[in-house]
């Protein structure tokens, strides 16, 4: 393993996230699902307390529809945990901006439910989005102290189809500076700390949301995944989280980093309400032109949980992504994944090793480096408000970065995609697409099974984090554009989460959340942070 090294940021002034003023009412059109019958957890009295934290979403709007609970009340115990443990108490700064008006949104959702039976799957759900997903009333800032008062002026389209589907958008959570990272760590937002080991990155770039849905400050979120920045940050903070097949969400009115690589996704404490997410935030947009071909099952994504889909499935093992036994943090990683192997096969799936997948991404990866610059002049040219900067130069000679992301900015500012490395990354990405499909056919394999990272949360004045090994897993599904997710898989014996994940071909989402629900049922192994 690598030498690990000191933090160039350590000591840095951390600028105090700023609490922004939120203009308006989510919009709460198009609400047309009917809610499911209350179940038994939630047949109980009007109780606000910190049991709230872990209901999954069926059961929080079992208890919105019976009356046991209001969305006012759901929106006041989320703001209440952020006041007592996001900038107070442990600190976990998870967030950049908070909505002021988020109750008076939810008192609006409570009085449409008196008017009309009508029902979005989401109906007065508290999320919180990455600060890289436009909100038309709310800053973006992607961490930067530079943004710090742009707001888009619109919507993404993400941002548009939760709100219609009844969510609160309840904060803007802290990334790694421009999605430039894996520690969550920013101009803007500082650096946001791991709820199991505050001492801890929760991961990148998608941290703040991770942090913020495993402490319970809201149900669930959204990131976006260029090389790993959902997945990373869910499987270190025990939480699930899935990067789509490319093309099944929308990117609009997203900040980009790579127009190949990029993707939207949730961010959840189980399956079931990832898979409602995903349910919400999936199909074309004609603002995307990527979207096209995208579809989703008839009856969504949620209609194929199924507690025995992995009998008789084949799981391919991926033995080139599993880290060095000889360093104590990759042994103790391996032996929860190997744990999750016996509980699959117990559970009727048949186990496949599969060698030789090492040493195939880094060259496609690259295609981000000569994307960036283009793609982020793109959006900032497009806005509807004016932006502080108008290209990636702009944002460079301003000198407001960390210096790890200002480094990279620099770095990346005069390549283009008309590059000939740009042509032999897109080559070599083609080819692993390929070669990615065929193993997965060959062997008739269900999904590719790796831990999601060969490390548990790094400590923040970790810089840069070990990257050995990291990059051969996370970097297959961004590379290929096939679906992954990432699920809890239990613990080191410091108590720090693991993720395993499972990959599979194009649009074989819904496969792949039906297995890793049934490993999920089958196990638990998702528990909140034991101080809160």
């Amino acid at each position: 393993m690598p030498r690990r090294e000191t933090s160039p940021l350590r000591g840095n002034h951390r600028l105090r996230p700023s609490r922004r003023t939120f203009l308006g009412l989510a919009g709460a059109a198009g609400l047309g699902l009917a809610a499911p019958a209350p179940t038994r957890r939630l047949a109980r009295a009007r109780t606000i307390d910190d049991s709230l934290t872990e209901l999954p979403i069926h059961e929080l709007r079992s208890a919105l529809d019976s009356g046991a609970l209001s969305a006012r009340e759901l929106v006041s115990h989320c703001l209440d945990r952020i006041a007592a443990f996001d900038q107070a108490g442990p600190g976990i700064n998870a967030l950049i901006t908070v909505n002021p008006d988020a109750l008076d949104t939810a008192a609006a959702i409570d009085a449409m439910r008196t008017r009309t039976t009508e029902r979005g799957p989401l109906h007065g759900i508290p999320i919180v989005l990455k600060d890289n997903i436009d909100t038309a009333d709310l800053p973006t800032t992607a961490g930067s102290a530079l943004f710090r008062d742009y707001v888009p002026g619109r919507d993404a389209t993400v941002t548009r189809l939760l709100r219609q589907a009844g969510a609160i958008v309840l904060g803007k959570a802290n990334m790694h500076e421009w999605a430039i990272g894996t520690t969550t760590v920013s101009s803007l937002g500082g650096q946001t700390r791991n709820p199991y080991d505050r001492t801890r990155s929760p991961g990148g770039s998608s941290g703040g949301t991770a942090a913020a849905v495993a402490t319970g400050f809201a149900v669930a979120g959204l990131g976006t995944d260029t090389l790993g920045s959902i997945r990373i940050p869910a499987a270190r903070t025990n939480c699930v989280g899935i990067r789509p097949t490319a093309g099944m969400v929308s990117r609009a009115g997203i900040i980009p980093l790579s127009v190949t690589q990029d993707a939207v996704g949730p961010i959840a404490r189980t399956v079931a309400d990832a898979a409602l997410l995903l349910d919400v935030i999936s199909g074309p947009d004609p603002a995307d032109p990527t979207t096209v071909t995208a579809r989703r099952p008839p009856r969504g994504y949620v209609s194929l949980l199924n507690p025995n889909a992995l009998a008789g499935k084949r799981i391919g093992v991926v033995d080139d992504f599993f880290g060095d036994p000889a360093d104590a943090d990759c042994a103790a990683t391996n032996a929860v994944i190997e744990r999750a192997l016996g509980d699959m096969a117990g559970l009727g799936a048949e186990i496949v090793h599969i060698n030789d997948l090492a040493g195939l991404a880094p060259l496609a990866a690259e295609l981000t480096e000569f994307e960036f610059r283009e793609a982020l002049d793109s959006y900032l040219d497009a806005s509807l408000t004016t932006p502080p900067a108008r290209t990636l130069a702009e944002i460079i000679a301003s000198e407001t970065a960390v210096p790890d992301v200002q480094a990279v900015l620099v770095a990346c500012e005069p390549l283009t995609t008309a590059s000939p490395m740009y042509v032999a990354a897109t080559a070599a990405r083609a080819s692993l697409i390929r070669y990615m499909t065929d193993v997965l056919e060959d062997n008739r394999l269900d999904a590719l099974l790796y831990p999601t990272m060969q490390t548990p949360a790094l400590p923040t004045d970790w810089y840069p984090p070990e990257r050995t090994g990291e990059t051969l897993a996370e970097g297959r599904s961004p590379v290929t554009g096939l679906p992954a997710i990432t699920i809890p898989a239990g613990f080191t014996p410091d108590h720090l989460p693991v993720g395993v994940e499972l990959l599979g071909r194009p649009l074989d989402d819904g496969k792949l959340i039906a297995m890793a629900y049934a490993y999920e049922q089958a196990t638990g192994h998702r528990t909140p942070p034991s101080w809160t």
